[in-house]
């Protein structure tokens, strides 16, 4: 077998299964927009179950100049939203994406917008 399409063609010849499958392709790896459609979608169809697994594997929004900061807090609502957090595990969900990216990324966050917009500026230069 040469590439992973042949394998779940064999594997599964009639229809695989959605989460699985490299011939369908999902909708929200193709945009850097997030809505709560989007969301909703990534939950119930891909199995999304925290924030860093929508801002980097999903979107690239985790890439952007902040890191995904600029749309964590809403994302967060939206996730919770469909997963059913409490406002402590949505908060608990934010903080776990902010040490994510200070300890893998060396990527400290910033607590003000001004101090995003400095943030952005340095990584720039």
């Amino acid at each position: 077998m040469n590439s992973a399409a042949e394998y779940f063609a064999l594997a599964w010849p009639e229809d695989p299964p959605r989460a699985c499958s490299p011939m369908v392709s999902s909708p929200s790896l193709h945009s850097n927009e997030l809505t709560r459609a989007t969301v909703k979608q990534m939950v119930r169809e891909e199995q999304a179950l925290e924030l860093d697994d929508i801002l980097f594997r999903r979107t690239p929004r985790g890439w952007d100049e902040d890191m995904g900061l600029g749309i964590l807090s809403q994302l967060a609502n939206w996730l919770g939203e469909e997963l059913g957090w409490s406002a402590t595990e949505r908060s608990d969900a934010i903080d776990r994406y902010k040490r994510r990216i200070k300890h893998q990324y060396s990527f400290n966050t910033p607590t003000t917008k001004g101090e995003v917009a400095i943030a952005a500026e340095s990584r720039r230069s």
